[in-house]
């Protein structure tokens, strides 16, 4: 799904939303939030989330660039161990939130794919169950056709056999009627 999209509009997505993360920084306050951490991570989520792992890393690596050189050096942020700790800990959730998006994305393909194998299994299987089904029906019509001939071959049978017996019997009684 996401290999569906052509790589430069994935990778222009991933440049262009840090930047406007980057713009909306601008616009609201310092006092607000001092480290818009949070719009830089919404950046990367919705990067990850549109063209995968490589477009949210490099969102992370520009969200990151953005907000050490820019808003480190422009509030003048003390560059202690705090702020690269700050700093670290979002570029390890950012990396790792892209990764699991990307591997969220990629699971849902495969039970997509596994989805659509099962649903043509079932599908040729229902065929296969109809086809036997049609063979049964008419198997059942040929057996009925023949338990049929058979019962009136046998009715047929019986009345022989009674004429076959008749011709006998009439027999004796003719020769004996017959001789004095």
């Amino acid at each position: 799904m996401i290999n569906d999209r052509p790589a430069l509009l994935r990778y222009a997505v991933a440049t262009v939303l840090p930047g406007l993360a980057l713009a909306l920084a601008e616009l609201i306050p310092a006092r607000a939030d001092p480290s818009h951490f949070s719009l830089f991570f919404i950046a990367v989520m919705l990067s990850s989330w549109y063209g995968g792992l490589g477009a949210g890393l490099l969102a992370t690596v520009l969200s990151a660039l953005s907000l050490e050189y820019f808003f480190i050096s422009k509030y003048f942020i003390t560059l202690d161990w705090r702020a690269f700790l700050r700093l670290g800990v979002f570029t390890a959730i950012a990396a790792l939130t892209s990764y699991l998006t990307n591997a969220r994305k990629r699971a849902e393909q495969a039970l997509r794919e596994a989805h659509d194998e099962l649903d043509q299994r079932v599908r040729e299987r229902t065929a296969e169950l109809a086809q036997a089904n049609e063979d049964m029906r008419a198997e059942i019509i040929e057996r009925k056709k023949a338990e049929t001939e058979l019962l009136r071959l046998q009715l047929e049978l019986g009345r022989v056999e009674r004429l076959a017996t008749l011709g006998p019997m009439a027999g004796t009684i003719a020769h004996g009627l017959g001789t004095p």
